[in-house]
């Protein structure tokens, strides 16, 4: 089985990927709810949950979701047969809670421009400014990514720490 055992660089592929498409599925709902709320934090927090929504999905129906179905990965339950539904809420909340949790919290230090209309007129865009704390949170969440990789890395059939719990490996599709 450890042959088979996905790699850290296609599985992060694979996230990079469904990522981007949240974030291109995001945009048009993005807009509406500046238009109702200028907070950040609301905003991802919405984008968590239909991440969420939509890795539990795919991973309970087919055990892949579109970004690993790009870089031919699927995700199975620790005995080799498919995830069952409650595996596939567990494995999504907490991986995309390690991704957005981080992003959230920064998100809460920022307020959106109210002004969007001005997008593609020669009006500039009014952003607040950061607080100082923003950077030094950057440089935090970055180094837990980077342990997230390693215990990745390390860990029994290289399995991500949400895969330990909700008792999944993601595996290399031949």
């Amino acid at each position: 089985m450890q042959n088979e055992v996905a790699s850290i660089g296609k599985r992060l592929m694979a996230v990079l990927i469904d990522f981007i498409m949240l974030e291109l599925a995001m945009w048009p709902l993005g807009l509406a709810i500046r238009e109702m709320t200028p907070s950040a934090a609301t905003l991802r927090l919405l984008q968590f949950v239909i991440a969420v929504m939509y890795s539990t999905v795919f991973l309970g129906e087919r055990g892949q979701t579109p970004g690993k179905i790009m870089a031919a990965l699927r995700t199975l339950s620790s005995d080799g047969s498919a995830m069952n539904p409650r595996q596939a809420l567990v494995r999504s909340i907490l991986k995309w809670g390690c991704i957005f949790i981080p992003i959230i919290s920064l998100a809460s230090f920022v307020t959106l421009p109210t002004n969007v209309q001005r997008i593609g007129t020669v009006a500039p865009l009014e952003l607040p400014p950061l607080p100082e704390i923003v950077p030094v949170l950057v440089f935090v969440f970055f180094g837990f990514f980077i342990v997230l990789i390693v215990a990745t890395r390390r860990g029994h059939d290289r399995q991500a720490p949400h895969d330990r719990i909700a008792g999944t490996v993601v595996m290399r599709i031949p």
